[in-house]
Order: C-alpha cells, then structure tokens, then sequence
C-alpha cells in the first residue's frame, strides 16, 4: 500500500486498527522533524530520541482511544513538546522556554557554501541574524510555521495560544524581520 498518498485520517484508521506498517510510515515520516524540533530545546540527543520513543510507543499503546481528524503530525509535536518541556524542567535544565536554545534554524555545511553564491550566502548569515533578534517564543512560532509546516491552528495547540494571538505573534516577528533586515541593508550600504 503507498501510504504517502492517504490522507491523515485514512492513516489513522489503518493505525487504529492496528496496521502497524501504516505506524512505521508514519514513524519515519515524523521523527526527523521533532528530533531537529527537540535540537532547540537541548543538546541531550540520546532525551530527544527517548521522547521520540515514549510519545510513539504511548500513541501505539492508545491507538484504540485517540482520536485524531486532522494531523498526526500536529498531534506528534504537541505531545512532543509537552514531554520534551516537562523532562527538562524536571532535571532542571532549563526554566521555561528562555533558556532554550536560540538557533532554531539551520546552518550550512562548510561544502555546500563552496557551492552556493556569495551573495546568496550573505542573506542567509543576515537573515539567521535577525532570527536570532526575535524573543524565543518568535523563533518557534516561525520555526514551527515555515519550516515544520504546521498550520496556524496546529501551532496554536502546540504552543498553547489563541489563534489570533499567533496571527498577532507571527505577523509582529515578520516586521520585526522586515525591519531588522532593512536596518542591516542600510548599513551594508553606506560601508
């Protein structure tokens, strides 16, 4: 069966009934991205891989109860989350989102800049720049948006907000973005 081409719901009933290839897919699909989510929380890789674990084994284990229409995408980085945060408080590690990791994005490889424009190099150094300038709640919003792909609802549960109040919250991080990123080519430009 190509599961790629069933949509989350269809997924869900296979899992539900207990297709445990439907389960495996949907593994593979989803731990890259809350692995690299987990990144921003902490540099203790071998926590992030046993949330991974604990929150699929727990959704296998519930499968029969839950009930999930829309995203099970959504579903994995809420739960995620929520355990990855609680662990961490619990050791202590961190108080909160502030003292979280602020690099929520990606940095290029030594190689792959050799092959990339300069110029395309230096927007991207100006950009993750200004990304760092935004307050962490800004940098996760963003982070979860454009680059986990969530929708605003789905962020909203994650984050446990109104949805117009991350409208509100992206829509302030993307000015500041413009306006930070406008800051630095006025300065590039008179040196």
């Amino acid at each position: 069966m190509d599961y790629k081409t069933l949509k989350d719901a269809q997924l869900w009933t296979l899992i539900s009934s207990g297709d445990r290839e439907a389960f495996g897919f949907v593994f593979k699909a989803i731990t890259k991205d809350l692995f690299k989510y987990g990144c921003k929380f902490t540099r203790n890789k071998s926590l992030i891989e046993d949330v991974i674990q604990d929150i699929f084994i727990g959704l296998w284990n519930t499968r029969h109860k839950a009930k999930i229409e829309k995203s099970i995408k959504s579903y994995a980085v809420t739960a995620f989350r929520r355990e990855l945060i609680r662990r961490l408080s619990a050791e202590r590690k961190i108080e909160g989102l502030e003292g979280c990791s602020d690099d929520y994005f990606v940095q290029l490889s030594h190689m792959e800049l050799n092959f990339q424009n300069q110029e395309i190099y230096h927007a991207d150094n100006e950009l993750h720049e200004a990304i760092r300038q935004l307050t962490s709640r800004q940098r996760e919003a963003i982070y979860l948006k454009y680059f986990v792909e969530l929708s605003y609802e789905e962020i909203a549960i994650a984050l446990d907000m109104q949805v117009p109040s991350l409208y509100n919250l992206i829509m302030k991080a993307m000015k500041s973005l413009k306006s930070i990123l406008k800051k630095e080519t006025l300065i590039l430009n008179v040196k």
